[in-house]
């Protein structure tokens, strides 16, 4: 079953100074006030870009775009421009309005064009912060419009300081569950997945989840869940979609090749196990689902979409087998 208690949500900063930052970047929004386009860039997932976006926003009307998945003119068009013309009914002492544009890079050539026209026409009443890991894909003249902050380190003095306040993080987040670390073992932890703290958060509830209390050796690294959650969230209607997008952004955020491998030689087992005929009939509708969006996984960087898909898509066929997990979501949808 999928819990409620997805680690990288239960410990996600809710203020700027729960944010592990570097001291560089600390100083430059340490005032938390938005009074300048922000673009927050990082080459490596995992490293507080829209953590830092949501805090910096929070005090905002603000409307936020998935360029990943709202990446044309017409997002910009129907979407924002009337967001930013409309006067806002909610009394606020912040009347500037904030687009939040996540995952920037994605957006179409249309999209920017119109957005630099946007920025000119709204600069008084109108703030931009956007996240993007691709810095090359956003035209120069509109990253010219934008505070560009790398989050990354620039040399060997910031690795280590921002080395040593993830350190710190896995280690109070390991001692609410009494998970005990080897010195060594846990520097070769952080190391290995560094900078993408949420990957280290992530790991951590796999070793809570399993019952592993002492990591005291490199081979307790290589442990992993058995994916019976995500199995369950495939045909039981009580999961909701947003329950899914939570795990996958969460919990299994960059394990889409362990995700993948656990759904073609685990997945079918699992279900035999249930002696549900209906089940084991649709069995192969739900292999080609999975081949198929491994192999458009080849051609995307953001596997953790990629893989929300292709769980989405495997839920289709127990749907129409089953239609009453249909009538329940709409039921559930309306209440």
């Amino acid at each position: 079953m999928v819990t409620n208690r997805i680690f990288t949500e239960l410990y996600r900063p809710k203020k700027l100074e729960q944010v592990v930052l570097l001291d560089r970047i600390r100083k430059k929004l340490d005032s938390g006030l938005i009074n300048q386009n922000i673009l927050l860039h990082s080459n490596q997932p995992g490293t507080g870009k829209t953590t830092l976006a949501r805090i910096l926003t929070k005090e905002y009307n603000v409307k936020t775009i998935n360029a990943s998945l709202e990446r044309g003119i017409d997002t910009v068009r129907e979407v924002i421009e009337p967001f930013l013309r409309t006067k806002s009914l909610v009394k606020r002492e912040n009347l500037v309005k904030i687009v939040h544009l996540e995952e920037m890079h994605y957006a179409s050539e249309g999209f920017f064009k119109s957005l630099f026209s946007l920025i000119e026409q709204y600069a008084e009443t109108a703030r931009f912060i956007g996240t993007c890991n691709y810095i090359n894909k956003i035209p120069v003249p509109l990253l010219s419009r934008f505070n560009v902050i790398n989050l990354q380190p620039q040399n060997k003095e910031e690795e280590e300081e921002l080395f040593q306040k993830i350190r710190k993080r896995v280690l109070t987040i390991s001692k609410q569950h009494e998970l005990i670390w080897d010195k060594e073992v846990l520097n070769i932890f952080v190391k290995s997945h560094f900078p993408d703290i949420r990957k280290m958060i992530s790991k951590i509830q796999d070793f809570v989840d399993s019952g592993i209390t002492n990591i005291e050796d490199t081979a307790d690294l290589d442990k992993i869940s058995n994916f019976s959650e995500i199995f369950d969230a495939i045909i039981n209607s009580n999961i909701t979609e947003e329950q899914i997008f939570q795990l996958i952004r969460g919990k299994y955020s960059g394990k889409g090749n362990d995700v993948f491998h656990a759904l073609t030689h685990d997945f079918p087992q699992w279900i035999r196990d249930k002696n549900n005929k209906n089940y084991l009939n649709i069995m192969p509708q739900s292999f080609i689902s999975i081949a198929d969006w491994m192999y458009k996984g080849t051609t995307t960087s953001d596997y953790d979409t990629m893989l929300l898909a292709a769980i989405f898509h495997c839920r289709l066929p127990f749907d129409k087998v089953l239609p009453s997990l249909v009538k329940h979501r709409l039921i559930k949808a309306q209440q």
